[in-house]
């Protein structure tokens, strides 16, 4: 239970250009080496929107108000993929990176669920993971993971799902 006021807002720190045109980030996670890494969607014109992954190291020092417009000591790296697409969480396995998400043709073509295996300092793609809807013209989309104890990774989603009901991702 949360009693009070909330704390007042010490520093913040954004970008201008890192992931495309009005990014929004939907998930991240810090690293062991105390970086930070956003997965989330950016407007892609009419044709929808386009999923990113950034890594950002901690600012030094107390910065308050810092707008970082890809200050290469802030942002270490982004990954910006193909319109119609979007990730939507992000985790540190072992020694890589993993986002999940989805991608599709185009704005209306059914979506596949994706999971990226990423080089956790450049962002560049490992291996993937697709899975296509069951169906002709059904979608799938993985939407969220975790790690069990013993170290596996475990990932749902949706799976035989029209494109309008992949909630809140697609618009």
């Amino acid at each position: 239970m949360i009693q009070g006021d909330a704390p007042s807002l010490h520093a913040w720190v954004g970008a201008t250009d890192c992931c495309g045109e009005d990014p929004h980030p939907v998930h991240g996670v810090v690293l062991n080496d105390s970086s930070v890494v956003l997965v989330g969607k950016n407007e892609a014109g009419r044709k929808g929107t386009s999923g990113f992954v950034t890594r950002w190291r901690v600012a030094e020092g107390h910065r308050v108000g810092l707008l970082a417009d890809d200050n290469e000591d802030i942002i270490s790296a982004s990954l910006v993929l193909d319109s119609s697409s979007a990730l939507v969480q992000v985790l540190e396995v072992g020694e890589r990176i993993v986002a999940v998400g989805f991608e599709a043709d185009s704005g209306s073509s059914p979506a596949r669920a994706v999971a990226l295996v990423l080089d956790p300092e450049s962002l560049q793609v490992l291996s993937r993971l697709e899975v296509s809807g069951p169906l002709e013209g059904s979608s799938a989309v993985f939407e969220s993971m975790a790690l069990s104890p013993s170290g596996q990774l475990l990932i749902g989603g949706s799976w035989g799902s029209t494109r309008s009901e992949i909630e809140g991702l697609c618009n």
